[in-house]
């Protein structure tokens, strides 16, 4: 969480994208963990599993498929 609101504070100047989105993962498991319900928690959980490369991959491919056809 650190490194996000540095990142954000000081325009991303410095941070890598990659830096940006491992914070975000890391401040999302931890509000997760704030759930007191142990089936939403693991739930939360599951959801920040993502590495940034699948991430990328998942960004970036409708870029690639609406560049066709028109």
């Amino acid at each position: 969480m650190p490194e996000l609101a540095l990142c954000i504070t000081f325009g991303v100047a410095g941070c890598t994208t990659q830096q940006t989105y491992n914070s975000a993962q890391s401040w999302q498991r931890n509000e997760c963990h704030r759930q007191v319900d142990t089936i939403e928690r693991e739930r939360c959980i599951a959801g920040t599993t993502m590495t940034y490369d699948d991430y990328r991959r998942r960004r970036d491919r409708p870029q690639q498929a609406t560049g066709t056809g028109e």
